[in-house]
């Protein structure tokens, strides 16, 4: 099964809506770049990004690595929320286990002023699995 990382975030008003709008996701690997510092926001770290384009181009650029073009199928917009769903092997570490990995949501090219930890999810295989477990065992009790 292969590792994914879900991008989603919700806005005040519909996404996709204007001309040549774009949604940033900075992804600090372990490179730590601090490209916003010179602008006061020296806790926003990055060396990767994912930009979401409603109508163009989406791809995963930066950290001296060639940008990729994603399919269309990996994100949607709907409505106010945009969600990504991107293979952990389109973001390969640069010195974190993708655990420790975080983010930073770019709105306007205007970021959070610090970065957030990433949250990992089992997988519904995982979980199906515990699920499973958790049944036998009740029934082997009664």
């Amino acid at each position: 099964m292969t590792d994914l990382f879900t991008f989603t975030s919700t806005s005040a008003r519909n996404v996709g809506t204007r001309a040549n709008s774009s949604y940033v996701w900075g992804i600090n690997r372990g490179g730590e770049t601090t490209g916003f510092a010179a602008n006061g926001l020296p806790n926003v770290l990055f060396d990767r990004d994912i930009e979401l384009v409603p109508v163009g181009i989406s791809r995963i650029a930066g950290g001296e690595l060639a940008a990729i073009d994603l399919p269309t199928n990996f994100m949607t917009f709907n409505g106010a929320t945009i969600t990504a769903i991107v293979p952990a092997s389109l973001l390969p570490s640069n010195g974190f286990t993708s655990r420790n990995y975080t983010v930073n949501v770019i709105a306007d090219f205007a970021p959070s002023t610090n970065n957030v930890a990433v949250t990992v999810i089992p997988a519904p295989g995982v979980l199906g699995m515990i699920g499973g477990i958790a049944v036998f065992g009740l029934r082997r009790r009664r």
